[in-house]
């Protein structure tokens, strides 16, 4: 079917010669703003070149896009912000998603569906909430590292990790700065609509996770699983069980069960929803996020995939 864009053969445009990010009108009903959170984006914070402290060898996707520690993600985030503003830059370019054209235009979109719809969505590719494993938070005192009796197996692991910083949680400041636009121009009823992590959601999104209450709820997150995708804990399972299997011990459990006749089924059960399971700001209770009195959001299945 035909694709909504824009394209310029214009050898000068660079990537702004093709243009998916747009926004389309349901009456007085619905705004729905699409972004594109693949072209335009920043390198991950840490770069997946940058050496492993330990090896020397270059990271990848384990400690660059995910399991990266919170601190050095947001120290080098600082770094980066306050060398492009030295250089003149707006600080958030080294650092974003969007981009700084199309953030511009998602928070003039954002604030034009905050007047003139009951309810506005942003359809996007990757989720807006955080995802925070809690077994972090229980450290040693987690109950189900001390019954594996993998306390001190996993001691160095005992830091505040980020699940994905290819998404959101990666691009922190950005978020800040959308939710801080939301907030100050009172833009009310927002839900984002997301895919591509093959994992199903329901949460709120926050204005500051780093404060000490979680920060302040904003619109709601939205995020559906693809039918036939590989599930997240699948590839989380395959890529932590090769950089530790005692890390491994988080995501997964090995299990052979005799089948009496076939002989040996081997299993792989998924601890995901124990090791992420306790409240969070994550949890999936929308009821705070910002909406007006009497509106009910309607129940919306969105399936945007990044290739």
């Amino acid at each position: 079917m035909p694709a909504d864009i824009y394209f310029t053969a214009d050898a000068t445009a660079g990537i702004q010669n093709v243009r998916i990010y747009r926004e389309l009108q349901f009456g007085t009903l619905a705004h729905l703003v699409m972004t594109d959170e693949r072209l335009y984006r920043s390198d991950h914070i840490i770069a997946e070149a940058a050496p492993h402290p330990a090896t020397g060898q270059a990271l990848g996707s384990m400690g660059s896009g995910y399991m990266v520690p919170e601190t050095l993600l947001y120290d080098t985030q600082a770094q980066k912000m306050a060398a492009a503003q030295a250089a003149g830059s707006h600080p958030l370019t080294p650092v974003s998603i969007l981009g700084n054209t199309q953030r511009a235009w998602s928070a003039q979109a954002a604030a034009g569906a905050g007047i003139a719809a009951q309810g506005a969505a942003a359809a996007q590719t990757i989720a807006f909430g955080f995802i925070r494993a809690d077994v972090i938070a229980n450290r040693q005192k987690s109950r189900f590292v001390a019954d594996a009796g993998m306390a001190q197996a996993l001691a160095p692991f005992f830091t505040r990790l980020l699940l994905n910083a290819d998404q959101w949680d990666g691009y922190n400041a950005e978020r800040k700065a959308l939710m801080q636009h939301l907030q100050d121009h009172g833009i009310r009823n927002v839900m984002a609509l997301t895919g591509d992590i093959h994992a199903f959601f329901a949460g709120e999104v926050r204005d500051d996770y780093s404060a000490l209450d979680g920060g302040n709820p904003v619109m709601v997150d939205l995020v559906t699983a693809g039918v036939s995708s590989d599930s997240f804990f699948n590839y989380l399972k395959d890529a932590v069980g090769s950089l530790s299997q005692s890390l491994a011990t988080l995501v997964h459990y090995p299990l052979s069960l005799p089948v009496p006749g076939a002989g040996t089924v081997a299993l792989s059960v998924n601890l995901l929803d124990y090791t992420l399971g306790a409240a969070t700001p994550m949890e999936a209770a929308t009821t705070g996020a910002r909406c007006a009195p009497g509106f009910q959001p309607k129940a919306v299945a969105v399936k945007a995939r990044s290739v």
